[in-house]
């Protein structure tokens, strides 16, 4: 399917760009200095993922890409964007097996949303735990329109995910992990302030991530 980002919308073709951009970014290295707290301080080979979803992209036209690209690293790849998606909070006291707390979040980068997790510890050994996490982001507010490209976007979705974590406990790094995340809503859009009509579309991504230190 081929069609350019000013011609309209619909649930096939938006899936299908969607599914585009997950299948480009498949595999992708991308590598970030972390403080030993796990906050990420530097991001780069930023431009190869960049120019793969974008200059390989026949759905964006030429003259929007430089306009795709700075799109791009403001809403998903700068560092603060990350660290709202990789944030791993520790308690602030002894935990032992079967132990739980929460934390709740607002994230202000991107689209501001509030979360909350419950981590709980699966297993301690003397090197390493076990913690299992459930999250819940919802977006603060729902209302809010979004300019991409000529068309105006707004959604109402709540993401969910489950993460299962193998932490060193010498180091506080992640040594692997597994995530499983899950959005799910609605989305509102029209091909152009001037159009009258609104598409009204289901949203939904299923995500699985592995990550291995």
């Amino acid at each position: 399917m081929k069609y350019n980002i000013g011609e309209q919308l619909n649930e096939s073709n938006f899936q299908d760009l969607t599914a585009y951009m997950y299948q480009k970014i498949n595999n992708k290295p991308l590598h970030a200095t972390m403080s030993k707290a796990g906050k990420i301080l530097e991001v780069k080979n930023l431009d190869s993922i960049i120019d793969t979803l974008v200059e390989e992209n026949k759905h964006v036209p030429k003259e929007s890409k430089e306009y795709a690209k700075k799109w791009l690293v403001e809403s998903h790849f700068n560092p603060k964007r990350m660290n709202d998606n990789l944030i791993l909070v520790y308690p602030e006291y002894p935990v032992s097996n079967g132990d739980t707390w929460t934390i709740f979040a607002e994230f202000e980068s991107g689209n501001p949303s509030k979360m909350s997790t419950v981590y709980e510890i699966i297993e301690i050994t003397s090197d390493f735990a076990i913690i299992k996490s459930s999250t819940k982001f919802e977006r603060i507010d729902v209302n809010t329109i979004e300019n991409y490209f000529s068309m105006q976007i707004k959604f109402n979705v709540t993401v969910t995910s489950i993460t299962e974590m193998k932490v060193d406990l010498h180091t506080g790094w992640i040594i692997d992990a597994k995530i499983y995340s899950e959005q799910n809503g609605v989305m509102y859009l029209k091909n152009s302030s001037k159009d009258t009509k609104i598409e009204k579309l289901p949203y939904c991504v299923l995500k699985e991530v592995a990550i291995t230190n």
